[in-house]
């Protein structure tokens, strides 16, 4: 489920929450729902939900987060330019700094996104064509540029 959130500028926080737990065809599956916090508004929005079997979820060391511009498609000098900060991540309410960072960018699609480290945080932005080939620390693997970033 993807509910519409109208982002402006601003400070917003992300959270993933356990949801409800179901049972389909004699077998437990769990929601996991995801929900935004804006700082200006001071306002949370659900914005979507993901179910997975079992009734047990076990988080794994390896995270992911991601920028995705959707909806109908547009022209590439119509991408908005966007700056998302990754900053502050926490796992059931504990401070927890990733050891590590890489930013992956499937080569099949126009270079519109790029990323940086400065510390602990991870910059993301979209909406200035990238040339991979002079982005330091970047280098082809499978279909995708693969950045380490720290």
């Amino acid at each position: 489920m993807r509910n519409k959130c109208n982002w402006t500028k601003g400070r917003y926080t992300y959270r993933l929450k356990r949801g409800k737990t179901e049972t389909i065809n004699g077998k437990k599956h769990t929601w996991v729902d995801a929900f935004v916090y804006s700082h200006k508004e001071k306002k949370t929005v659900q914005i979507g939900s993901l179910r997975f079997a079992g009734a047990k979820l076990v988080l794994g060391r390896r995270l992911a987060g991601f920028i995705e511009i959707y909806g109908p498609r547009i022209p590439l000098t119509s991408i908005p330019k966007i700056t998302v900060t990754f900053e502050a991540w926490r796992i059931n309410g504990k401070a927890t700094p990733p050891q590590s960072a890489l930013a992956y960018y499937p080569r099949n699609v126009p270079q519109y996104a790029g990323s940086k480290a400065e510390g602990k945080q991870v910059i993301g932005t979209i909406g200035k064509n990238v040339d991979r080939n002079q982005s330091k620390g970047t280098s082809k693997q499978g279909g995708s540029w693969v950045q380490r970033l720290y």
